[in-house]
């Protein structure tokens, strides 16, 4: 979190008037929330970091962080508890 707050602060500084400088603090920033796991923070930060300097390193861990959000969203979706209920349910149908 520390590494959040000083890219914050040289951001606001404006040590970051050059178009690629800020697009470098806003996809490390992304990079950082990835490794927190807060994918969509991160997606937005490297769709910024995107408009003041098209990278293809930057794109290319954009649609790596757009697949791993989707596979985190699919593991937090399965629920083994509502899964048995619905097979419990579904066999006591064909009874």
């Amino acid at each position: 979190m520390q590494e959040i707050a000083h890219a914050e602060k040289l951001f606001e500084e404006g040590v970051a008037k050059d178009y690629i400088k800020k697009a470098k603090i806003l996809a490390r920033k992304g990079t950082i929330f990835s490794k927190l796991e807060r994918y969509g923070e991160a997606i937005d930060l490297l769709e910024k970091s995107l408009l003041e300097d098209n990278n293809s390193k930057v794109r290319d861990d954009l649609n790596k962080f757009k697949k791993l959000k989707k596979e985190k969203e699919a593991r937090e979706y399965i629920n083994p508890e509502l899964a048995e209920k619905h097979n419990e349910q579904g066999t006591a149908l064909y009874k």
